[in-house]
């Protein structure tokens, strides 16, 4: 061949090699930018990147040109490129093929990630590079993670938690669960079937109704009875939930105490259905919104006269005699606990009306507030009542009609002594009022006043009504008048202690009164009433051996020995009625 012809040859082959080079390089770059994964070409003399593939850069957040820029401390968060410069010079010198797990990355707008690196050596025109590639490992620690935290929470749960896998063996199960069962830890049961914790009946209820439902529905919840490491059994609820690739997902618990505390209701349910039926006292159950009877005892269907199918279908109206907004009225004060104790009147299917005490209470049943009601009748004793009530108005007339003839004989012999104890008595029951006392204790008040010289009788009526200063042994006479009164008290059938009031009426608080120096709480409240009142009517009033001081000056007395000789609050109460309120003495 010719030396023109073989270099003419020699440049075709030139040119053929040439292209299938730049054919090999385009396959090179069109790879190394299309793999998924990210690629770095690392100079490893200056640590600079040489160059990154398009994966790299769109996870590290950099253009290519600008990744080619950096050295590996820009992509390493600060707080890690020491170890990380430490391991790649390691790798460099030995020039090992490195796999590296959960690398700490650093993106350009500062965010940290992982990844895991597979690095590798080559050489290019004399100089060594590593190439690192990297897969982003973030979701997976994410899952990680998630997967830890569950089994933390599966760890710390009381419940006990398990995985099944599809052939029905443990994959997982915590203490809890393996505690339930009686067994010392989580791995005497790992890779054991479930199926070990019951007895074969509990088993067979498994494959022919629970596992079918669990199928269709991908859930089942319910109770069953577990057995333990030695034998026994307990009762348990269980909750199974199917996941991926046929595993299920175990929940039990021990519910043995709450069966005990169901056994107890139950027992206490029976007990209170049994004390409610068989006591002999009438007993309603009552619906507070509606008025509805909810339920009636044996004593109440006797009682009432209705069947108990009849009494559950009434409401409490239709027995009570008051209007149905009074009624409704007295449910809500036992409602609001208000008020427990009731008399009402009560009808019953003859068409008879019987009074009844009700005691009634607010009790909580299936989260609603209903009404107890034990119903006595007290017909008989209010009748009694009324009985009793006529003979002592019966009683009270005749000792008025007593003491009214003993005032008329008063005032026969003495028509100042007369005059005084009726003003006195009147101002002594105003006295009673202001202070608040009960009615009946005002009018004993009362009475006691209109008769509390009645010891005066007594005394010689010349004394009485003498116009001049008295002796001193006449003096003496007219001091013992209140233990005269008291002998003819005494004897006196009365609620009111009248002997007593007129006894001490002059009896005074520093003990310096008569006939017995009584002193303090010594004295009668009505006796201190009556001290005050018989004062200021006396000095109010006109005598025969002396004109009336005025009512001024029997203000100012008792005024000025408030606490001494008088009881503070009586005469408080004596100074407002005629200072504020206009109380005045009614003149005879």
């Amino acid at each position: 061949m010719s030396p023109i012809k073989e270099i003419s040859t020699l440049k075709r082959k030139t040119r053929k090699v040439e292209e299938a080079l730049l054919q090999s390089e385009a396959k090179f770059k069109t790879i190394f930018d299309e793999v998924s994964d990210g690629i770095l070409i690392v100079d490893t003399t200056t640590k600079r990147i040489f160059q990154g593939n398009t994966a790299i850069c769109s996870m590290l957040g950099y253009t290519k040109e600008e990744i080619e820029t950096l050295s590996l401390k820009d992509i390493h968060p600060p707080e890690d490129i020491s170890n990380i410069l430490n391991a790649f010079n390691k790798n460099v010198k030995n020039r090992q093929n490195v796999f590296t797990r959960d690398m700490p990355l650093l993106r350009k707008n500062g965010e940290n990630f992982y990844a895991d690196v597979r690095s590798a050596h080559i050489s290019l025109g004399g100089i060594h590079y590593l190439v690192e590639t990297f897969r982003d490992t973030s979701e997976r620690r994410l899952a990680e993670e998630n997967i830890k935290k569950q089994t933390d929470a599966m760890e710390a749960a009381i419940d006990g938690m398990a995985i099944l896998d599809e052939n029905d063996h443990y994959v997982y199960l915590n203490k809890a669960h393996a505690t339930i069962y009686g067994y010392e830890s989580p791995e005497e049961l790992t890779g054991k079937s479930w199926r070990v914790l019951y007895d074969p009946d509990v088993l067979q209820r498994f494959d022919q109704e629970i596992m079918p439902e669990l199928g269709s529905k991908g859930i089942w919840h319910g109770e069953a009875l577990g057995m333990k490491k030695d034998g026994s059994t307990f009762p348990q609820e269980v909750s199974l939930t199917k996941i991926a690739n046929g595993r299920l997902i175990c929940i039990v618990r021990d519910i043995t105490d709450r069966k005990q505390a169901e056994g107890k209701i139950r027992e206490s349910e029976i007990l209170f259905r049994k004390v409610f039926e068989d006591h002999a006292a009438v007993k309603l159950i009552i619906d507070p919104d509606t008025g509805d009877i909810l339920d009636a005892n044996r004593a109440a269907v006797d009682f009432y006269g209705w069947s108990h199918e009849q009494l559950t279908q009434m409401q409490v109206q239709e027995i009570n005699t008051l209007s149905p907004e009074e009624v409704k009225k007295e449910m809500k004060q036992v409602r609001d606990n208000e008020r427990t104790h009731f008399e009402f009147r009560h009808r019953r299917a003859d068409g008879s009306v019987r009074d009844v005490g009700v005691f009634s209470s607010k009790i909580e049943v299936n989260e609603k507030d209903l009404i107890h009601s034990i119903i006595f009748d007290i017909t008989d004793r209010k009748q009694a009542e009324t009985n009793l009530q006529n003979m002592l108005d019966r009683l009270r007339n005749s000792v008025h009609t007593t003491i009214q003839v003993i005032v008329s004989t008063i005032e026969s012999r003495d028509p100042y002594t007369a005059g005084h104890q009726i003003r006195t008595a009147d101002l002594a029951r105003a006295i009673a009022t202001e202070i608040g006392l009960s009615e009946n204790t005002i009018e004993g008040i009362r009475v006691a006043g209109s008769i509390h010289d009645i010891g005066k009788l007594s005394i010689p009526a010349e004394i009485l009504s003498k116009p001049s200063q008295l002796t001193e042994t006449q003096l003496g006479l007219i001091k013992e008048h209140p233990a005269k009164g008291y002998e003819i008290l005494k004897d006196i059938d009365s609620s009111w202690p009248l002997a007593e009031i007129v006894y001490q009426h002059h009896e005074r608080m520093d003990g310096s009164g008569y006939p017995r120096k009584l002193k303090g709480d010594e004295i009668l409240l009505e006796a201190r009433i009556m001290a005050v009142a018989d004062v200021v009517e006396a000095m109010a009033s006109h005598r025969p051996y002396r004109p009336a001081l005025g009512i001024d000056a029997a203000l100012e007395e008792i005024e000025n020995n408030r606490g001494v000789l008088y009881d503070a609050d009586v005469v408080d109460a004596c100074l407002r009625l005629f200072r504020e309120k206009d109380f005045t003495l009614e003149t005879t």
